[in-house]
């Protein structure tokens, strides 16, 4: 735990030494740690989990930027399986983020829609990961605390192609925007 808060204050000293931004503005970058939730498709017989992730996110422009997203779960089988093997996950997404101008009325909330690729790993045991791509797209909302802080919430669809599976992501998380130095 101590590790994490020095890591996000050593963030946050980068962000106030460069100079940040109350919205998004070309030539940043934004850092992202939270959780997530994921909501798995009723064909793949897991519970639904949830577990940290964290983000990177580069603006080429005051409208379109390129995340990447890590994040890992923990889960089991559903009980109508009669499987009680843990399933540990991860998942990896890259997409392209389109940002709407803020909403006039409330300058601090700034929406988004996504779209890119992404691949979800299950390891059903301790040797052997199931890895599947995927296609997703999805929905956020961003609000401006200050100029470094901001909070993120949104909403994927991935689909998978290899069996027709739509499972569902919720994130929130706390964004740090950096100035490019």
């Amino acid at each position: 735990m101590k590790k994490i808060a020095s890591a996000l204050c050593g963030i946050i000293a980068i962000g106030l030494s460069c100079g940040s931004y109350a919205a998004i503005k070309a030539n940043t970058v934004a850092l992202t740690v939270g959780g997530d939730g994921f909501f798995f498709s009723n064909k793949r017989d897991l519970k639904n989990s949830g577990g940290p992730f964290v983000s990177a996110m580069y603006h080429f422009t005051d409208h379109w930027s390129l995340d990447a997203m890590l994040s890992s779960f923990n889960t089991n089988f559903k009980p109508s399986v009669d499987d009680t093997r843990n399933v540990n996950g991860t998942s990896f997404a890259l997409d392209v983020f389109y940002h709407f101008a803020p909403y006039f009325r409330y300058p601090q909330l700034q929406p988004y829609a996504m779209i890119g690729a992404g691949i979800t790993g299950f390891n059903h045991n301790q040797y052997d990961a199931n890895n599947e791509g995927n296609m997703n797209v999805g929905l956020g909302l961003q609000y401006f605390v200050d100029e470094v802080v901001s909070f993120r919430f949104e909403a994927r669809d991935l689909y998978t192609f290899v069996g027709s599976k739509n499972d569902v992501l919720l994130a929130a998380g706390v964004t740090f925007t950096i100035a490019g130095c």
